[in-house]
């Protein structure tokens, strides 16, 4: 700033001594000097305004960045929350020691079905889940020639183990020489997440 006024100082020295040496009239004089007022403000306001816009932009950009760090502030909270969560569950899901394939077979014979009426077959085993968030584990169970009672009772040993135990695509048709008997398929499947980061 002021090196500005110094300059502006060496240019009223300089046009006091060009108006000196020369031969004007007062009306001249005043002419002149009021020509270099007005030079004066408009320089005066091209400055100002120009620092003006400048402060104004970066107010904007300034609040413009405090409301993007509010919005990571609040994502932050929410991936903490999400994260807590999940291991909370995870946690509360016991997780099978033995392969489903072991389980399932075990399951099987407690309830006395006979081995040569059922097979186990390893399918999609240790599939990804949703964005890599879980190992999914499945088999696909075949049992022929089973009572309704006993498949009441497979089916209900399985949703009452404490580990997680998914039954779908259950398929049960009936055979035309015995009514009681039915043929049994379904996919039992379980899962564990993945670490959380």
């Amino acid at each position: 700033m002021n090196e500005i006024f110094e300059k502006i100082k060496n240019i009223k020295e300089k046009l006091n001594e060009y108006i000196g040496k020369r031969d004007f009239s007062e009306r001249d004089r005043r002419a002149i000097v009021l020509a270099c007022v007005a030079v004066g403000f408009f320089i005066a306001f091209a400055v100002f305004s120009s620092f003006s816009a400048g402060s104004s932009k970066s107010k904007k950009t300034v609040t413009v960045l405090k409301q993007q760090l509010e919005q990571v502030k609040t994502l932050r909270k929410d991936y903490e929350y999400s994260k807590k969560t999940l291991e909370e569950i995870t946690k509360s899901i016991k997780r099978e020691d033995e392969a489903l394939i072991s389980v399932v077979e075990k399951v099987m014979l407690n309830n006395q079905i006979d081995r040569k009426t059922f097979s186990i077959k390893d399918s999609n085993s240790s599939s990804s889940g949703i964005d890599d968030m879980y190992n999914e584990s499945a088999v696909q169970v075949d049992i022929k020639r089973i009572p309704v009672e006993k498949v009441i009772d497979v089916l209900y040993a399985f949703q009452n183990r404490e580990s997680f135990l998914k039954i779908s695509n259950l398929k049960l048709r009936t055979k035309f020489d015995k009514s009681n008997l039915l043929d049994v398929s379904f996919r039992l499947s379980t899962f564990e997440f993945n670490k959380v980061i």
